[in-house]
């Protein structure tokens, strides 16, 4: 009835994909500006373009929960059923799968067993495997674990705890009701809507890539990591938990258990700047060239009272400008402003990024000062955007 027509190598692809959109009642901000873009973002056809396709997801997605639907409870209940709890599996007497049902017991067998592969959704360790044909002597899945720091999300006086263990979905339902603007922003174009089922939170900032689409995010919002070891949780600042490429300030016997962030807002009758931007070939399913997350708060006269500018794909890590911070105190917030010339000016020499198939070293140079352009033409006082 929309005219589509394919040759029906992908079709069980969009076939499973737009099931399980039935049945969903996540219908993001990018569903509604791109009806079935946001759903079908994962999946390729080469046949007849995306119109046709697009028009089915966006007919069906959510349908299978409206009341009365003759199809509402024959499947929708079996996808949300838990399927296998705790396992541990044995080769011999070395242990080469784990599937812990507490943090507690999970620590315990990361301290007991540090050769085992973490992992929680396996969105990256499973391309390694597949593609890259790596091999690992055991693993240990935490998706198990349903301890609720580790598990869920949850706000209390200000403050946005974050599980390690919770997805991308998971969070993007939760920050529906507003906070942690960026990653708010940020979510719609992380990978696609099958990543986002899968791949977690603390398994996106365990990589450590420089170039992972949350990292920048984080440490905007000046988050905290509780990593959990034998002698209980600590607290490091995403600010200094990445401590060289693809390394981080989790020890070997250790797990990161949660973030932690202040999200009070802005002071009386001031305001919170929260502007966040992903550079990449594609809109969706795609790896950024470079990514900027500024939070900039202001006083009641446009005035900087602090300014977090985070950027991933400009060096060996995810990193702030913290130069160019500070020279943002006390600035007003428009272009023009001495203090915020002085910024951009240090934005420039501020890191020395390198060149790959993605960009060069000059193009990711002017995407560090464009992106802050961007912002401030966006956002600046007197700005009618």
């Amino acid at each position: 009835t929309t005219g589509g027509s394919q040759c029906g190598f992908c079709t069980p692809g969009f076939v499973m994909t737009m099931f399980a959109s039935y049945y969903s009642p996540l219908v993001t901000d990018a569903q509604s500006v791109d009806p079935g873009g946001e759903v079908l973002a994962g999946n390729l056809c080469r046949c007849t373009g995306y119109r046709a396709l697009r028009s089915v997801a966006a007919l069906t997605s959510g349908a299978g929960l409206v009341e009365g639907s003759e199809h509402a409870d024959r499947f929708a209940s079996r996808l949300h059923d838990p399927v296998l709890g705790a396992v541990t599996a044995e080769l011999g007497s070395a242990v080469v799968a784990c599937r812990p049902s507490t943090l507690a017991e999970a620590i315990a067998r990361r301290a007991s067993e540090p050769g085992l592969r973490v992992i929680a959704g396996a969105t990256d360790v499973g391309v390694e495997v597949t593609r890259g044909f790596k091999r690992y002597p055991g693993i240990l899945s935490l998706d198990a674990i349903t301890d609720p720091i580790f598990s869920s999300c949850s706000r209390a006086e200000g403050t946005v705890t974050i599980g390690a263990g919770v997805t991308m979905t998971a969070l993007e339902d939760f920050l529906r009701d507003g906070g942690v603007p960026l990653a708010g922003q940020m979510l719609p174009w992380f990978a696609s809507r099958q990543i986002r089922n899968r791949a977690t939170v603390g398994g996106n900032l365990m990589t450590a890539s420089p170039i992972g689409d949350m990292s920048p995010v984080w440490l905007a919002h000046d988050a905290v990591a509780l990593i959990g070891g034998s002698s209980g949780i600590r607290e490091v600042r995403v600010a200094d938990f990445f401590t060289g490429y693809r390394q981080t300030a989790v020890g070997a016997d250790e797990l990161l258990v949660a973030l932690r962030i202040d999200d009070r807002v802005a002071p009386p009758r001031g305001r919170r700047v929260a502007w966040v931007r992903k550079v990449a070939r594609r809109d969706r399913v795609d790896i950024s060239t470079v990514a900027g997350a500024f939070l900039v708060v202001l006083d009641d006269r446009g005035t900087v009272v602090s300014a977090r500018l985070a950027y991933g794909g400009v060096a060996a890590t995810p990193v702030r400008a913290l130069g160019a911070e500070d020279a943002l105190i006390g600035a007003v917030w428009r272009d023009g402003d001495g203090g915020v010339k002085d910024a951009r000016a240090l934005l420039g020499s501020a890191f020395a990024p390198l060149s790959d198939h993605r960009g060069s070293a000059s193009y990711r140079q002017r995407l560090i000062t464009g992106l802050f352009d961007a912002c401030l033409s966006e956002t600046g006082i007197g700005s009618d955007r």
